[in-house]
């Protein structure tokens, strides 16, 4: 027992020193590791211990063996290329997850397909260190392993521990504001959102305004309500309370019955413009509308909340305006990349919300094109609600 334990020992003792220095550049990427008799030589060991330690670092990701030509680093090794996306959620909670988490999910499988990063997700870091996917987290990061840390909730549920702690791991929070000094955050300008939103039916000649929105989370206390009251005088426009409805996306199926009631009065004391400021709450919406006979645009005109380019499906013609969930990905990386350089990163970067017809616009390939949206023809990919992440985990 005592042999095994000091022949794993210094197998360790090299893949670890190999690793810092892969990691500080010594090695730098695609350069050529010593020989096996070099490396023996070097660390006292027999060329076997040498070859398991190989072994070990081409499994996590850092080395490659070329036949008749020695081990070479690999051109993008894990600390510089592989991402955490980290859920405090797990998705087979399905009461609990969230469009936006499978967006992000069906976003990074397309950008690190693109791009050749590898963004892995774990579930479920909410303060329990017991959990497999804390433990599989935890041993990556301790093994400097990642780029770093995106945090889609729930960095608090793990401050003081090796994943806020560590030196050398890169850190990010989808968050309304910074919460800890060393963690910029990326936002979603919901302010924005509305202003958009009141100045569209301000356009359209469209006064009286409903909302219809899911309870405010803690991460982001000025939520779709704080901002509409704050937004709707400025502008002139009306509402009344029974006009502004919290929902929770577990229970949205309600959203059809109070539609339904919404709409029950005279036309002159209804809204003629609704807020659908979540997107798990659409299609609830838009079948206690049809279930109404309510004619829209005609008698109620609507904008929808939207994780482009991860629509729902659209039985009736409204707006869709949202955020683009590679825009906020790649913003998260690259706060990631900038600290792993030393430069300087902004606390907060804010998003803005775009209408469907401009993110078209950024994207001319895209069946988002305006006249596909005039014709009725876009093309949304529908919501995955989960993905297979590739990479080595």
């Amino acid at each position: 027992m005592d042999k095994r334990f000091r022949k794993a020992a210094k197998q360790e003792r090299i893949v670890t020193a190999l690793r810092r220095e892969i990691i500080r550049g010594v090695c730098p990427s695609a350069s050529q590791i010593p020989s096996h008799l070099v490396l023996a030589r070097r660390f006292r060991v027999s060329p076997v211990t040498i070859q398991r330690a190989m072994d070990c670092l081409a499994k996590e990701g850092f080395i490659r063996t070329e036949q008749r030509c020695g081990m070479f680093v690999v051109a993008r090794p894990p600390h510089l290329s592989h991402y955490a996306l980290v859920f405090a959620e797990d998705p087979a909670n399905a009461r609990l997850w969230s469009r936006f988490y499978a967006a992000l999910l069906n976003e990074s499988e397309v950008i690190q397909n693109e791009d050749g990063c590898c963004i892995l997700p774990f579930y479920g870091i909410n303060g329990h260190t017991d959990s497999k996917d804390y433990q599989r987290l935890l041993e990556l990061v301790l093994a400097d392993r990642l780029a770093g840390l995106i945090f889609v909730q729930g960095e608090h549920y793990v401050a003081g521990t090796p994943l806020m702690t560590r030196d050398g791991i890169a850190r990010v929070a989808l968050k309304s504001r910074p919460l800890f000094p060393r963690v910029p955050v990326v936002t979603l300008d919901l302010g924005a959102f509305m202003r958009r939103t009141l100045d569209y039916f301000v356009a359209h000649n469209r006064r009286r305004v409903a909302m219809i929105a899911t309870p405010p989370k803690p991460e982001h206390p000025q939520d779709f309500e704080h901002f509409f009251h704050g937004e709707m005088p400025k502008r002139k426009l009306t509402t009344r309370p029974y006009w502004t409805l919290q929902i929770s996306a577990q229970a949205a199926v309600g959203a059809r019955n109070c539609v339904r009631l919404l709409m029950e009065s005279n036309p002159r004391d209804r809204p003629n413009a609704l807020i659908i400021a979540d997107d798990n709450l659409v299609e609830d919406v838009v079948a206690g509308l049809l279930m109404a006979g309510v004619r829209v645009p005609d008698e109620l005109e609507i904008v929808a909340h939207c994780n482009f380019p991860w629509a729902g499906l659209q039985a009736m013609p409204l707006r869709w305006l949202g955020f683009d969930i590679s825009q906020v990905l790649s913003a998260c990386l690259d706060a990631i990349n900038r600290q792993r350089r030393g430069e300087a990163v902004p606390p907060q970067t804010m998003l803005e919300p775009m209408f469907e017809e401009e993110l078209a616009g950024k994207m001319p390939n895209s069946d988002l094109s305006p006249v596909a949206l005039a014709k009725g023809e876009c093309r949304v990919p529908n919501l995955k609600p989960t993905c297979s992440v590739i990479g080595n985990q």
